[in-house]
């Protein structure tokens, strides 16, 4: 058992290498998920000699496939555009989330405040009021208690992919 997991790990680091050329390898996250604004192209990193930034390229200009005008692109520019990016998308669905939880508690309450109105008027009896307090007051701990777990677990997996 031990020995495949090491031929697994040797096989991955095969082509994700700590060192290449007795340099350590270059990471870039972006290649092949960027795309070239004029053609369409794949961009992919490479590093100039001696240089002092790494860059994204139009893999179709590195292997002479198309005349295309794209400049070359400093990675860590847009890599930390596209971290901004995906945080703020998170953002966005957090207070999504929320929303959707506020308007659930507030078809909740407007049932309860249906209820008292039923109640005080003699329609529904005390027991069935409640019942329905009850079910009120389960209901809006149970939708939180779910939201802040679903924030908390969302959190702590994507915080230490955001750490710069």
């Amino acid at each position: 058992m031990v020995f495949e997991k090491a031929q697994k790990v040797r096989e991955l680091r095969r082509y994700n290498p700590v060192f290449r050329h007795g340099k350590p390898a270059l990471i870039y996250p972006l290649t092949g998920v960027l795309r070239c604004g004029f053609c369409g192209g794949s961009m992919r990193g490479v590093s100039k000699p001696g240089g002092e930034y790494n860059y994204y390229a139009d893999a179709n200009q590195l292997v002479h496939t198309c005349q295309c005008p794209q400049r070359l692109v400093r990675a860590d520019r847009i890599e930390k555009q596209v971290v901004k990016w995906i945080s703020n998308i998170l953002q966005s669905a957090f207070t999504e989330e929320e929303r959707n939880v506020e308007q659930q508690v507030s078809e909740l309450e407007a049932r309860f405040e249906r209820a008292t109105q039923l109640h005080l008027s003699g329609e529904i009896d005390r027991q069935l009021y409640e019942s329905e307090k009850t079910r009120l007051e389960n209901a809006v701990e149970t939708l939180h208690i779910a939201q802040t777990r679903a924030k908390l677990a969302q959190h702590r997996e994507l915080q230490p992919q955001f750490r710069q």
